[in-house]
């Protein structure tokens, strides 16, 4: 990681932004496979549902982000 930001040419700020922008867009979808591997453990189906709520949840911080920053 030092040597990217010695070596890799671009503003420091814009590296730690792309590894915040990954590690939380990683813990999303970690989040996601988390809630669809505990449905099907315990239910034993398949919850399309999941799909269509975590849409809505990013729909909504999307829009609370723009209106209030």
């Amino acid at each position: 990681m030092a040597l990217i930001y010695t070596v890799g040419g671009r503003d420091a700020g814009l590296i730690t932004q792309y590894v915040v922008t990954g590690l939380l867009l990683g813990g999303v979808y970690a989040l996601v496979s988390l809630g669809l591997t505990l449905i099907f453990g315990v239910l034993g189906i398949v919850n399309f549902a999941q799909g269509a709520m975590l849409t809505m949840a990013m729909y909504l911080v999307y829009f609370m982000q723009s209106a209030w920053g």
